[in-house]
């Protein structure tokens, strides 16, 4: 309860500060104040056309977190009659749901800023029957009020980095206030497991099996049709992805590039930014090197080009389908590594930079020999040289990473399993 008060008198009007001042520099943080005003009777307005069906909130920061979400909304979806209320905190991820076909969600809504009060009218128009939240976004106002409600509370996907300081002197006596009004929490891994008992001391209330991301990826690749895609390329072709890439990551990949097309007249190569806005960036670098490249929007031609920049957001997942290679950016910056999941499901040739460890799944297929770890041009030149070359281990590396993403599906079925039967709540 100290806790509790001092995090209301100190932390929630610094945090309202900080989203006052930063909505005068920041459009993203701008556009997130904006879409909460008025979010109470929106809310109640949207609800009046669920008013005979019990509701069920997931919540997500973004658009990752809500791709965990989906298998268990799907799930629940295909067993009940629930109305389905998805809450974000981020911008990006009520815009995602906006732009996409989720069937299955039924009110999207901003997550209030963590005020008590704010929480408790929240959660009071909803009445959620149970609240599952995707792997970490956890606001103690929130926790508290739903608690107090009676609301049971699942976390799901969890994790807990090896060098996280939630489980460590202070931090660790106050979250553990936090984690123990949860009434189950699903982690990914007997590593996080371990992590989240200091917090969560209730053996029989945490449950492994998984990351529900596996279920999600396995269930996007299928449902992939390339003769959709608008690309077209020989069977010769070598097709060389360089997904969600920063300037860190370029600084080392158009070297090894410019050198790679000069010795291989079929490989084709798709550039992907993390954000659309740096294509002009990366096309000005490109042309410096003099290496020719088209933007996928703006394809003439039925035959794709040597090297196309994608300047479309939603079509990465998919365009890893026709890969042979593909490099996952991120992993030279500070942020850590993007979804090397996506690539892996269609048995491409994963490779990264020495930044990974804040994914479980880059360093399990680095461990299983299903994924590469480079350190600069040098070494990107080489790994594709041998991919093209036909190098076994290099070949055989698409086939493991494939079957590993496979057989990691099923993690949403158990956890509406335990929701079902250890709880009746479905």
């Amino acid at each position: 309860m100290l806790y509790l008060l001092l995090y209301n008198l100190i932390a929630i009007p610094i945090l309202y500060f900080f989203f006052s001042i930063g909505s005068l520099f920041s459009s993203k943080i701008k556009e997130g104040r904006v879409g909460r005003k008025k979010l109470f009777k929106k809310l109640e307005l949207e609800l009046k056309n669920f008013e005979n069906s019990e509701k069920i909130l997931f919540h997500a920061t973004s658009v990752g977190e809500l791709e965990q979400a989906v298998p268990i909304i799907d799930l629940i979806k295909k067993k009940t009659n629930f109305t389905v209320v998805v809450s974000f905190f981020s911008p990006s991820g009520y815009n995602y749901v906006k732009k996409n076909n989720y069937p299955n969600i039924d009110i999207k809504t901003y997550l209030p800023i963590d005020c008590y009060f704010s929480a408790k009218k929240f959660l009071n128009i909803i009445k959620p029957k149970f609240w599952v939240i995707s792997k970490f976004d956890i606001w103690p106002n929130h926790i508290y009020v739903a608690e107090k409600m009676d609301i049971p509370i699942f976390l799901i996907s969890a994790t807990l980095s090896s060098t996280t300081k939630r489980d460590k002197g202070l931090m660790k006596f106050l979250n553990r206030g936090v984690y123990e009004k949860f009434t189950h929490i699903f982690p990914i891994s007997i590593e996080d497991s371990k992590r989240f008992k200091t917090l969560f001391p209730f053996e029989n209330k945490i449950t492994v099996v998984g990351d529900t991301r596996f279920d999600r990826v396995y269930e996007k690749a299928k449902s992939v049709k390339k003769e959709e895609l608008g690309l077209s390329y020989n069977a010769s072709d070598i097709v060389f992805i360089l997904g969600s890439v920063w300037e860190e990551d370029t600084k080392h990949l158009l070297p090894a590039l410019k050198e790679l097309l000069i010795k291989h007249k079929n490989l084709k190569v798709i550039i992907a930014p993390h954000e659309i806005k740096y294509i002009d960036d990366i096309q000005k670098e490109l042309s410096k090197k003099e290496i020719e490249s088209e933007r996928f929007t703006l394809l003439k031609n039925e035959l794709s080009p040597n090297v196309l920049l994608l300047d479309k957001i939603g079509v990465l997942a998919k365009l890893y389908s026709l890969a042979n290679i593909t490099y996952v950016g991120g992993s030279f910056g500070f942020d850590g590594i993007h979804n090397v999941m996506e690539p892996a499901i269609f048995g491409n040739l994963v490779f990264f930079g020495p930044n990974f460890q804040n994914s479980f799944e880059a360093q399990e297929l680095v461990k299983k020999r299903g994924a590469f770890v480079v350190n600069n041009s040098e070494d990107i030149a080489c790994l594709v040289e041998s991919y093209i070359n036909g190098d076994k281990r290099a070949q055989e590396a698409g086939e493991i990473a494939k079957q590993y993403i496979s057989l990691s599906v099923g993690a949403g079925d158990k956890i509406v399993k335990v929701i079902e039967e250890k709880y009746n709540l479905i």
